[in-house]
C-alpha cells in the first residue's frame, strides 16, 4: 500500500506541471503545449506534454469543430491533427476544445479564416477597328473613331475560378490616321456615275422677237450693149 501510494504521488507531480524541486532531487516536467493555426486549407492541433500513463491512452480529450461540425479524440502525451478546409475559397469558422487530465493542459480556441480566392485574372479589353470620319480630296489626314469594350469577370463561388463574364461596358475613342497619297488622296476622283432619270418633257416656249434687218446687197447692173448701124448709100 506504502508502495501504492508512492506512484500516485510521483504520478501526481509529474502531471501538475512545472513547480520547485523537491527535497529528494525531482523536477516536473515543463507544462503541456498546444499549438493551434488555422489558413484558408487546412486547421492544424498540435499538441505535447500532456499527461500520460501507461495503459491509459485516453486521459485527454480534444473536441475540433469545423463549420459545426465536430470530431473528439482522446489521447496521452501527444496529439497531431492536420484538417482540410474545402473548399479553399471559402470562409470557415473553427474551434478547437482540449481537456486536460485533471485540468491540466485544458485550452479553448476559435476562428474564421480568410478565404484564398484566386488573383483577379484581369478584365478582357477588345478594341474596334477605327472608322474614318467623312474626308474630301486633298486631305492628308483624317478622324477616326473606335469602340473599347471592357467585360469584367465575376467569382464563381462552385468552381473557385473568374469564369462568369460580368456585363460589358462600351467606350468611343476619337483618334486621327494620315491619309495614304497613293491610294487615298490623289485617287480620290472615283469613275463616272450612271445617269440620273430622265426628267419631264418641258412645254414649247412663245417665239422669240425677229432679227435685226441685214446691210443691203447692191448688184452693179450689166453694161448695155451697142448697136452697130449700117450706113447707108444713096442710089
Amino acid at each position: 500500500m506504502r508502495i501504492f501510494t508512492s506512484a500516485l504521488v510521483a504520478l501526481g507531480l509529474v502531471l501538475g506541471g512545472a513547480g520547485t524541486a523537491s527535497a529528494t532531487g525531482y523536477t516536473p516536467p515543463p507544462p503541456p503545449t498546444s499549438d493551434v493555426s488555422a489558413s484558408c486549407r487546412s486547421l492544424v492541433v498540435d499538441l505535447a506534454g500532456y499527461p500520460s500513463w501507461p495503459g491509459s491512452p485516453d486521459l485527454n480529450a480534444v473536441t475540433i469543430t469545423v463549420d459545426g461540425v465536430e470530431s473528439v479524440d482522446t489521447f496521452a502525451g501527444a496529439y497531431v491533427a492536420d484538417t482540410p478546409l474545402e473548399p479553399e475559397w471559402v470562409t470557415h469558422t473553427w474551434s478547437v476544445e482540449v481537456t486536460g487530465w485533471a485540468g491540466i493542459g485544458s485550452v479553448g480556441e476559435s476562428g474564421t479564416t480568410t478565404a484564398c480566392v484566386p488573383e483577379y485574372p484581369g478584365d478582357v479589353v477588345t478594341t474596334s477597328d477605327p472608322v474614318d470620319a467623312v474626308w474630301a480630296c486633298g486631305d492628308v489626314e483624317t478622324a477616326t473613331s473606335s469602340t473599347v469594350t471592357t467585360t469584367p469577370w465575376e467569382f464563381d463561388a462552385e468552381t473557385g475560378l473568374w469564369d462568369i463574364p460580368g456585363t460589358p461596358t462600351e467606350v468611343e475613342v476619337s483618334g486621327s490616321r494620315v491619309l495614304d497619297p497613293e491610294a487615298e488622296v490623289f485617287s480620290c476622283v472615283g469613275p463616272q456615275g450612271p445617269a440620273g432619270p430622265t426628267g419631264p418633257t418641258g412645254l414649247t416656249g412663245p417665239a422669240g422677237p425677229a432679227g435685226p434687218v441685214g446691210p443691203a446687197v447692191y448688184v452693179a447692173a450689166a453694161a448695155a450693149t451697142p448697136v452697130s448701124a449700117s450706113p447707108v448709100f444713096a442710089g
